[in-house]
């Protein structure tokens, strides 16, 4: 099982603020904050540049999805950017 603190956004619509993955270690207030949710119920963010994935639950009905939001771009992100630019640069001066 898997605990999920969350803050309500809107009617039907809360952020997961936290994942815990032993539930059994909380304390009698903390879970009675959390929803617990089967390990597989969990979903896969998926990767996507420039993007954060942002977990959101429905607490009536424990549907769980991602909304991605925009972020700034990690150093490693720039880096390749700036080398497929470069590439390019190079490629257009030798003449390709």
């Amino acid at each position: 099982m898997i605990g999920l603190f969350h803050e309500p956004v809107s009617k039907g619509k809360d952020r997961v603020t936290v994942i815990h993955y032993k539930p059994e270690r909380l304390s009698a207030a903390q879970k009675g904050a959390i929803i617990l949710i089967e390990n597989e119920a969990l979903p896969k963010a998926e990767a996507c540049p420039g993007k954060s994935a942002v977990l959101y639950l429905n607490p009536q009905t424990k549907e769980l999805w991602y909304e991605y939001e925009d972020r700034p771009p990690t150093q490693e992100e720039l880096l390749t950017e700036i080398s497929r630019k470069l590439t390019t640069l190079i490629d257009v001066m030798k003449g390709k």
